[in-house]
């Protein structure tokens, strides 16, 4: 995976242990980290600093005494940080919960307990999606499209909870697949373009 050194990552949970290890995990990656234990100290650190990414848990106390704290950021970062992207925690596993982080503008989620890399192989996905071009655009279809797959999953009555993810899984690398091929194929475009008037001056 490509390390940028300026990638920005906010960790924000209030399990101690947790937030230190994802801490050191992130900063081995060689990306610049930060963490907070709750939203307040997650909100407060979002206006001062950009974050390219922003790594939450669900189910922390949130504004006003609600018990979804991760909710509260995504409804903040969704509608004031434009560029950053969300990984939504959860260590409550269901469906639902990945659709309604989703609907709220979340990129990707990851169930608790996970593994490293798990974790690492999202936030490249996150990143590569990131070097796409016309990537605005893209990202919003993404988003999209992932939604729209999410409500017919959760249709799927016969698979459980453990099925329907690994098939959400399964769906997001042939999701990931297309936006590679169409950006490599715009790319050719571009070259090609730009070759064509460097011969015509």
């Amino acid at each position: 995976m490509e390390k940028p050194m300026n990638t920005r990552i906010l960790v924000i949970d209030d399990d101690e242990q947790l937030r230190k290890l994802l801490d050191a995990f992130i900063k081995e990656l060689n990306f610049k980290v930060e963490t907070a234990t709750n939203v307040p100290q997650a909100i407060d650190l979002i206006k001062q600093n950009g974050y390219d990414i922003i790594i939450t848990d669900k189910n922390m106390e949130g504004l006003n005494g609600n018990i979804e704290g991760g909710m509260d950021i995504l409804r903040y970062v969704n509608k004031n940080l434009q560029t950053t992207e969300v990984i939504m925690m959860t260590g409550y596993a269901s469906i639902d919960t990945a659709i309604e982080a989703m609907k709220l503008g979340a990129f990707d989620y990851i169930m608790k307990p996970f593994e490293l890399a798990s974790l690492e192989k999202k936030i490249s996905r996150i990143l590569q999606y990131k070097k796409l071009l016309k990537k605005e655009g893209t990202l919003l279809t993404y988003k999209t499209l992932h939604n729209e797959i999410l409500e017919l999953l959760k249709k799927e009555h016969n698979l459980n909870n453990d099925e329907l993810h690994a098939l959400l899984q399964s769906v997001d690398e042939k999701i990931d697949k297309f936006f590679s091929a169409q950006n490599k194929w715009s790319l050719s475009w571009f070259n090609i373009k730009k070759d064509d008037k460097s011969g015509k001056n």
